[in-house]
């Protein structure tokens, strides 16, 4: 058992690369996927376009069908791993972000959410901490594929755990 949650308890795993892989895999198709339905803002109206959306579409033009299709498959095989890697776990236990909140201006890096994304799989983020300057640190649940009752079961007992002191 995990110390001061009796009905949790901790696991081995091997899932950092596949989660990473695709973390990659999610941000090659949405790049790809964008710059085909922006094709015509970007190709007519640029100017109309924020120079980051327009830098985004740049680089995101050099991906190919290929390439897109490379990353769909590497994604479906990701699927079926974390899948298997996790039949016997509730829930993992995963950082939300890389530090604490970065203020009003934006959400952070959406790094860590991208490979649950791409896997279809439900997560939730908890603020469970906070940072030496008062902002919020969290971290994420996530289950199996439809498994959003367990999510929700296990977030809700790790939201009234009391904070350690």
């Amino acid at each position: 058992t995990v110390a001061g949650l009796p009905w949790a308890e901790t696991v081995e795993d091997d899932l950092d690369e596949i989660v990473a892989e695709a973390g990659g895999d999610h941000t090659t198709l949405m790049a790809f996927e964008a710059a085909h339905a922006l094709r015509e803002e970007y190709e007519h109206h640029a100017e109309l376009l924020s120079a980051g959306l327009r830098s985004y579409l740049a680089e995101a033009r050099d991906i190919t069908a290929a390439d897109a299709r490379a990353a769909a498959e590497r994604i479906e095989y990701a699927r079926r791993a974390w899948s298997a890697q996790t039949a016997g776990v509730d829930v993992v236990l995963t950082p939300a972000v890389t530090g604490e909140a970065p203020g009003i201006a934006s959400t952070g890096d959406p790094w860590f959410c991208r490979a649950w994304t791409a896997l279809h799989v439900p997560v939730i983020a908890l603020p469970l901490a906070t940072s030496a300057r008062g902002l919020p640190l969290g971290v994420q649940l996530v289950a199996g594929a439809g498994r959003d009752d367990l999510l929700l079961d296990a977030a809700s007992r790790l939201m009234h755990v009391p904070a350690a002191g």
